[in-house]
């Protein structure tokens, strides 16, 4: 269990120590999966490796009952995007795979994989926001009873180091 979240924590944090451009930013996602619809709160750090592909790390919360704040489902899913146009235009679709671990309120681990397509609109230089849709499986040992599907508005800023 512990070397699984050492991984994944490097998986997250290796490329920070990269140089080059990095787009912070969050996003707010209803997801709907077995049982009622959910809300879930992300966090997101994405890193230009060129001008069509960039990786993106996100810290996500997951909250099954809003009355109880503290108890929610942990996932940090990382993904390969691919941008078709670049980034040149005002509007960004892009599309890519990705690995995720979680870690549940239970106390249960899982590895899963995810799916993302989005668009993302550029009015100013170093600000976007736009729509995205993740297809997630939170366990890969059991495919068709963790699937979930979340439609999000993003947001994000670019910082240059």
């Amino acid at each position: 269990m512990r070397s699984r979240l050492i991984l994944i924590l490097l998986a997250a944090v290796i490329p920070l120590s990269a140089r080059g451009t990095w787009e912070l930013g969050g996003k707010v996602s209803v997801v709907q999966g077995s049982g009622s619809p959910r809300l879930q709160a992300v966090v997101t750090a994405e890193y230009r490796l060129m001008e069509y592909l960039s990786w993106r790390t996100d810290m996500e919360a997951l909250f099954s009952d809003l009355s109880r704040s503290s108890t929610f489902d942990l996932t940090i899913p990382s993904n390969l995007l691919w941008y078709p146009l670049g980034h040149r235009y005002k509007i960004e679709p892009y599309t890519g795979p990705g690995l995720s671990y979680t870690y549940t309120s239970g106390a249960n681990s899982y590895f899963g994989c995810n799916y993302l397509a989005g668009v993302r609109f550029r009015p100013e230089k170093r600000s976007t926001f736009g729509i995205e849709c993740k297809y997630a499986v939170r366990d890969i040992t059991r495919w068709s009873d963790s699937q979930s599907i979340a439609f999000g508005l993003t947001g994000s800023w670019e910082f240059a180091f």
